[in-house]
């Protein structure tokens, strides 16, 4: 009996030891219910970091000059022959869903230098005297607030709508004219406001990553450089772009 009783004694302990650790670890005790279990909290929203790169071209290519030199006399008017180039750009940000079918995300932008040139209006010199009587280089960064829509899925891509508003810091620089000498004005730059439609699409690569793909069309609002003192002024007056873009989105938990 004495055998007994301790070897009853030493499975007791063992016993309440394993359903120690079970409720511990989150597992019921032996007997018990999964019920009896306790459950962690879901992450309370799905939220992501993303990286995109793309190409823009214009679409507008208009530009403004005023020339008012003197011994010239005053030409204003549109620039003739105008072409503002396409460039490459790169954004990162992160974003969260708000609700079922809704998610928005804050960007930034990185957008490479778009080269300006044609002719202005009563041009200091007739072409083809001179290949680029007026040039000037667009600069411009983006800070995008963005509100998306996910349409319903098919297998593992999800086709969305959005739209975002935000703020463009453009900059313009190197502007010349040229008028037997090169005529330089100085850089200027600028905050606009800035404001965006976008569709597209992601597809599930698995753990939650999702590639993403669409078109963008971005308005960044317009800038000009003047020089009162020699009399010469551009403005380039649109700088929106039909975007291509595609990036990644990757999961986080907070």
């Amino acid at each position: 009996m004495r055998l007994k009783a301790s070897t009853f004694a030493v499975v007791l302990s063992a016993t309440s030891w394993l359903a120690g650790a079970a409720l511990a670890d989150g597992l019921p005790a032996p007997g018990g219910s999964i019920k009896d279990a306790p459950i962690a909290a879901p992450p309370s929203r799905l939220c992501y970091v993303r990286a995109d790169l793309g190409y823009g071209w214009s679409a507008s290519e208009d530009g403004f000059a005023t020339i008012t030199p003197p011994g010239i006399g005053i030409g204003s008017g549109k620039v003739q022959d105008s072409r503002l180039d396409s460039a490459w750009f790169g954004e990162v940000g992160a974003g969260c869903a708000l609700v079922p079918g809704l998610r928005g995300d804050i960007t930034f932008g990185f957008h490479g230098g778009r080269d300006f040139h044609g002719v202005p209006v009563n041009p200091p010199a007739p072409p083809p005297s001179f290949v680029d009587p007026v040039s000037a280089k667009a600069h411009a960064n983006t800070l995008m607030f963005n509100l998306y829509y996910d349409l319903p899925r098919f297998g593992l891509i999800t086709p969305y709508i959005g739209a975002g508003v935000g703020m463009a810091f453009v900059e313009l620089r190197d502007t010349t004219f040229t008028d037997g000498v090169v005529v330089r004005l100085p850089n200027k730059s600028d905050t606009n406001f800035a404001w965006s439609l976008m569709a597209g699409v992601g597809t599930d690569l698995g753990r939650g990553v999702v590639l993403d793909v669409g078109y963008r069309y971005l308005n960044m609002g317009e800038i000009g450089v003047s020089s009162p003192a020699i009399g010469y002024n551009l403005r380039l007056n649109d700088l929106s772009e039909h975007q291509f873009r595609a990036g990644v989105r990757i999961p986080v938990t907070f």
